[in-house]
């Protein structure tokens, strides 16, 4: 099974979001633009595991994250990857990036102390928006920085509790990929 550890956002955020991104892909060059539904923030991305190692993933997960605390949490700027050079992802943050950052280190040091490999790329506090394929053309950015006018002020309400933390599965198919819940685990109220 394919696997990965993330922030799931809220169904009322993740439509907000959905609204306020949405005068971009308008704007914008086309983008494989993510569903809103799969909106996340991704901690660690384990790729295919062994379905026998779930239950000590999660057990390692859940130990590592039951004493930390939730948090509110809100979206920053748009971004992209790479940072500069042709435009291959569209991003927005999320703050607080210590937060999430913290987050980020603990489910990684759960995974390390069962084993289990995961992508160590370094983290960045984001949800991603689209995928640029072919990539834009480095001149594209201003285009982007145009289109993002007044989004700030469009995520300005989309505040959320960031209470919990999910283990997802994810299946690739005909329509995209689908995500499931394998696990959750709560964060202490602040």
């Amino acid at each position: 099974m394919r696997l990965f550890v993330a922030v799931d956002l809220p169904e009322a955020v993740k439509a907000g979001l959905d609204a306020a991104v949405a005068p971009l892909r308008a704007a914008l060059p086309a983008a494989r633009w993510v569903r809103p539904n799969l909106y996340h923030l991704t901690l660690a991305f384990l790729g295919e595991t062994a379905a026998d190692r779930a239950p000590a993933l999660a057990q390692a997960l859940r130990e590592q994250l039951e004493q930390e605390g939730g948090f509110r949490a809100h979206f920053s700027a748009l971004g992209s990857f790479p940072n500069s050079g042709h435009v291959r992802t569209l991003w927005v943050g999320l703050e607080p990036a210590v937060r999430f950052v913290r987050l980020a280190e603990l489910v990684q040091d759960g995974l390390r102390a069962v084993g289990a490999p995961f992508d160590d790329k370094p983290f960045r506090s984001h949800v991603t928006l689209a995928r640029c394929d072919p990539a834009w053309p480095p001149h594209q950015r201003k285009e982007v920085g145009a289109a993002a006018e007044g989004l700030g002020e469009r995520l300005a309400g989309l505040a959320f509790a960031c209470d919990h933390v999910t283990l997802f599965s994810s299946a690739l198919g005909k329509g995209g990929s689908t995500y499931r819940a394998e696990d959750a685990f709560p964060l202490q109220a602040p």
